[in-house]
């Protein structure tokens, strides 16, 4: 955590440099390091997220955090912005001001710019969930399978600000696709175990006619067994470095999902271990570092997290998605390997205080993936 205190602390130098333009340098520095105090105090609460009063998160809460993003971006922005602040009004005889002032200004209209698309990241795209239909060609696919519909959904983050409300009207809008089954790949929660029970009732409120199967994430730590049992006490089933089958006339399916990379839980062999030979198999798992594992093990899919989306798969497409590492737009961040594909995404919840660019994670997607 002491690294990013002090990584808030260096971003903050921006906005402060910024402040000058407005205050004295005194009163810039008192403003700067009340915001900076307010800001770590607040990231320090995520550490085990407690739950708050709806009005603290949407008044107190997301301000600071829209803050925080904000500086970040400005602390990436700032430098490119000086240098060619000073190159254009250099080159056209303008610019006479002071160092100083310079600097300042570049503070102020980096953190302006960063505040501006901090504030459409969190108040409005954060806010949008679109469903993306993927064709993934599998081969060697039974015919009963032909068609088969999984509708993937990951990162939920429900917490103070993604809440148990609007987990359910995710949860509503996965249902209206009528899929075949449901895969959730991860990161249920933000920190802490606060909010098991609330994630255990929106995953409980998803519908599929083969169930509804679950991966952990990085997030899901804190208590992993309870989480667990809370969730499958509601129907859903949990795969922990396991699988199960499904049917559909003679035709098997086999739904795998292996445990959290970053604690050292995951365990590819013991996932796989005794699985129907002939069966297609899909992956669960949130972080897509084992897709050329899988690939090797002749698994048919792997539907990640970090970040996904809600997304629903339908027909076969002859395109050939890019590799994973070469870091596609998201929309279209998918893999083949041989005949394995990866498909990715946003990811429908936020961390909270977590933001790419200034923009937070939750720009909802649910994937419509169609065998």
């Amino acid at each position: 955590m002491w690294a990013a205190h002090a990584m808030t602390l260096v971003i903050h130098g921006p906005a402060i440099l910024g402040a000058t333009l407005f205050v004295s340098p005194l009163g810039a520095m008192s403003v700067g390091t009340a915001m900076l105090v307010t800001t770590a105090t607040r990231l320090q609460g995520l550490v085990r997220e407690e739950r708050r009063p709806r009005w603290v998160t949407l008044l107190l809460d997301e301000p600071i955090l829209l803050h925080w993003c904000a500086c970040w971006l400005a602390a990436v922005v700032f430098f490119p912005l000086l240098l060619i602040a000073l190159l254009f009004t250099g080159a056209i005889g303008l610019y006479h001001a002071p160092p100083g002032r310079a600097l300042a200004g570049a503070g102020a209209a980096s953190y302006a710019i960063a505040l501006i698309v901090a504030a459409y990241g969190t108040w409005l795209r954060r806010r949008r969930v679109h469903v993306v239909h993927l064709d993934i060609p599998i081969v060697g696919l039974p015919a009963e399978l032909d068609g088969y519909r999984i509708a993937q959904i990951s990162d939920l983050h429900i917490g103070n600000h993604d809440t148990k409300a609007r987990g359910l009207e995710w949860a509503a809008r996965v249902n209206r696709l009528e899929p075949d089954l449901v895969a959730v790949t991860g990161d249920l929660v933000t920190t802490g175990t606060r909010f098991y029970q609330d994630v255990a009732d929106v995953l409980g409120a998803l519908d599929a006619k083969d169930g509804v199967f679950v991966s952990m994430g990085n997030h899901d730590q804190w208590n992993p067994d309870e989480l667990t049992r809370l969730i499958e006490l509601r129907g859903p089933r949990v795969l922990r470095n396991a699988w199960q089958s499904v049917r559909r006339g003679p035709a098997e399916l086999v739904v795998a999902g292996i445990d959290d990379r970053m604690s050292g839980k995951d365990d590819l062999d013991l996932t796989l271990r005794a699985r129907p030979g002939r069966a297609p198999t899909v992956l669960l798992s949130h972080f897509p570092d084992f897709f050329e594992e899988a690939a090797r093990r002749r698994v048919d899919l792997v539907l990640s997290g970090q970040p996904c989306e809600l997304v629903e798969p339908r027909a076969p497409s002859a395109a050939r998605p890019p590799h994973p590492r070469r870091q596609p737009p998201l929309r279209e961040r998918r893999a083949r390997h041989d005949r394995t594909p990866v498909p990715a995404g946003r990811g429908a919840g936020d961390r909270g205080a977590g933001a790419s660019a200034g923009v937070r994670r939750g720009s909802g997607r649910v994937d419509s993936i169609r065998l």
